[in-house]
């Protein structure tokens, strides 16, 4: 683990209480059934490796529009016709044509016991793999449709679909739909949602439906078994975009290898140094949705720029790193601008695995200048999320 720090002084805080995904304990229980089926998941495209992930889980800027938005998959690269695997074991629960995801396959998955979220039990999550090829002539041997065709719809037959094994080919890659068209490469977009297929944007458009109260999206990496802290692959960093000057912003940068897109959550804290205590905080989770307005599918995806906020970096196939920027607005660090104060930030993957650093600012005659000092300090550990 590369080891530095910067110190900084000042700052300010307003917590905002956004709709929950699921409570922390029930995360929890999520990670821990992820985490049961490394030995036996794969890839969704076949012959594809990590790095070939090009668009991350959460805030980023869509390369077909340069866009910012909340991403609520992850974005595999390849060519039309790359054979599309099932992640895990399931049932084929639909094959739908959409505006969105194009020619989408659907399996639905068992959890090993009862979920609660929100209240509710669940029994089973679902799988979508997007934006698939189909060559619209039925019966030919090419193509999605025809990969399908015979098999049973769990969605239409009462639960009861084909089984599907870990591994085994249901489409092909294409670029149907809302891909981005050709300013943007083939690739399968694909989708991990739990308890329910009734996707946030559903819900809010539709409240005589059913409701179950919270956004079923969450990061699909949590399939795949991760680099952890001690692999000399994994060595994630927390650092200063360059000095810190009074009434400006503070950026934050957040970096770890390409192969590895699993940014989740970050915590910002102030200290008052006197006794240690923690006179204000924000935290931003992805999967959790802390910090990101779900009571409406537009204000998800803007950026509250009066309070600590994402600013997402370019990141595709071409990419040698995932970076991702958090922003502390000047707005937000006014009012603790003087000796006595400092602000720690602290970033953390899918898995809990943490880096963070410690940040003060000292005076000077006319500016506040960043300083990377002795006793600087930068420190990652294992903790829960």
């Amino acid at each position: 683990m590369r080891h530095s720090a910067f110190y900084l002084l000042g700052l300010l805080v307003t917590c905002v209480t956004a709709r929950a995904l699921v409570s922390t304990s029930e995360y929890a229980s999520l990670q821990s059934f992820f985490q049961g089926l490394h030995g036996s998941t794969n890839l969704p495209v076949d012959g594809m490796t990590y790095d070939d992930v090009e668009s991350a889980f959460g805030p980023r800027i869509q390369s077909s529009t340069d866009n910012y938005d909340f991403h609520r998959g992850i974005d595999i690269d390849g060519t039309e016709g790359d054979n599309i695997l099932a992640v895990t074991d399931g049932v084929f629960w639909e094959y739908r044509v959409f505006s969105g995801g194009g020619n989408t396959v659907i399996l639905r998955h068992d959890f090993d016991s009862t979920m609660t979220i929100n209240g509710n039990s669940y029994d089973h999550y679902y799988t979508y793999y997007m934006h698939l090829w189909d060559d619209e002539v039925g019966g030919n041997g090419t193509s999605t449709d025809d990969i399908v065709s015979g098999w049973t719809a769990a969605k239409d037959n009462g639960g009861v679909g084909t089984l599907i094994t870990a591994g085994q080919h249901i489409g092909e890659m294409g670029s149907s739909g809302s891909s981005g068209g050709d300013d943007y490469a083939d690739h399968l977009h694909m989708e991990v949602r739990v308890g329910t297929t009734n996707s946030l944007i559903f819900q809010l458009d539709n409240p005589s439906t059913t409701q179950h109260g919270f956004d079923p999206h969450m990061n699909p990496m949590l399939f795949f078994a991760p680099y952890t802290f001690g692999d000399p692959d994994y060595d994630p960093t927390l650092e200063a975009d360059g000095e810190y000057t009074a009434n400006d912003d503070l950026t934050v940068v957040y970096t770890v290898n390409d192969e590895q897109p699993l940014l989740n959550r970050f915590e910002v804290e102030v200290i008052d140094e006197s006794d240690d205590s923690v006179v204000k905080s924000y935290v931003l989770d992805y999967n959790l949705r802390s910090g990101f307005d779900a009571s409406e599918q537009e204000l998800l995806d803007s950026q509250d720029t009066d309070n600590p906020y994402i600013a997402p970096l370019g990141f595709g196939d071409t990419a040698i790193a995932f970076s991702a920027q958090l922003v502390l607005p000047e707005g937000w660090l006014d009012g603790y601008d003087s000796d006595g104060y400092r602000v720690e930030v602290s970033a953390f993957d899918i898995w809990g695995n943490e880096t963070a650093n410690m940040f003060t600012v000292v005076p000077e005659s006319a500016t506040f200048a960043l300083l990377i000092g002795a006793g600087a300090l930068l420190w990652a550990k294992r903790r829960r999320a």
